[in-house]
């Protein structure tokens, strides 16, 4: 436990914590020698046990990124112990703020875990936040994508190219952050008023519940085992998106055997 170590090593790997969040990618676990980009200082002292209680502990708080033979650097993501452990050592106040501040990388699973814990912990205090992070969510991006935005006349040529790919990868964006919201959203009314805002947002629903169809494991996850072509059940509707360059799938459809 943190409680149980050095209060500097505590620190530091709050502050490591705290900045590998923010982060799109993997980052180096060590500032190199002209570079302020990585977690820790240096490779010695109090960075190092730091840096090592990282990975010693069960959950672990990062894990190591595979390394090509030409590069050194040691890289790493933060591991579901890490988000955890962020969640925690951050006050009830500033956990909402956590979690919107994040990097699209964590913040899902930021969001999964904060609930969680809420449950485990009787956060009774936190499900206000979270259902103010979701309406938040749901208002941000229909005030992003108004009905006309897709509709406007594009560019010609490579320009038209450029907008277009822009435009993709935005509504894709905001796609994921709505989905988000209808996954973790407090109470079933909650849910229903963003499902609604999804299918309104030209989001596509992957089956409804109870619905009985083929076993498709490009848009559907088995609660069980099952195989192409097995008979199943919707248990939890999925959600892809039409972004103007293709279908990208947002969240698979849970399904049960029949």
């Amino acid at each position: 436990m943190l409680s149980e170590l050095d209060p500097d090593i505590e620190v530091l790997i709050i502050h490591a914590l705290n900045k590998a969040v923010l982060a799109s990618g993997p980052v180096k676990l060590y500032h190199g020698k002209n570079d302020q980009d990585g977690l820790f200082a240096e490779k010695k002292g109090r960075y190092l046990k730091a840096a090592n209680y990282g990975f010693g502990v069960t959950p672990c708080l990062w894990t190591e990124e595979r390394r090509s033979s030409m590069n050194l650097t040691l890289q790493v993501r933060l591991a579901s112990g890490g988000l955890e452990r962020l969640i925690e050592s951050t006050n009830a106040d500033s956990r909402a703020s956590l979690i919107k501040s994040s990097s699209e990388l964590y913040r899902r699973a930021l969001l999964e875990r904060w609930v969680a814990l809420s449950i485990a912990k009787n956060w009774e205090s936190d499900f206000p936040k979270i259902s103010e992070y979701c309406s938040h969510q749901i208002a941000e991006i229909q005030n992003l994508i108004p009905a006309s935005f897709f509709k406007t006349k594009q560019p010609e040529g490579n320009d038209n190219q450029e907008a277009n790919r822009g435009i993709a990868d935005f509504k894709r964006r905001m796609a994921h952050e709505l989905v988000i919201a209808w996954k973790f959203a407090p109470n079933p009314e909650a849910r229903t008023s963003i499902a609604n805002a999804l299918r309104n947002s030209g989001i596509k629903q992957i089956g409804a519940p109870k619905e009985k169809l083929v076993m498709d494991g490009g848009l559907h996850r088995c609660e069980g085992s099952a195989f192409p072509g097995d008979r199943v059940e919707i248990v939890e509707c999925g959600w892809l998106v039409h972004d103007g360059v293709g279908e990208f799938l947002l969240e698979k459809a849970i399904v049960k055997l029949i």
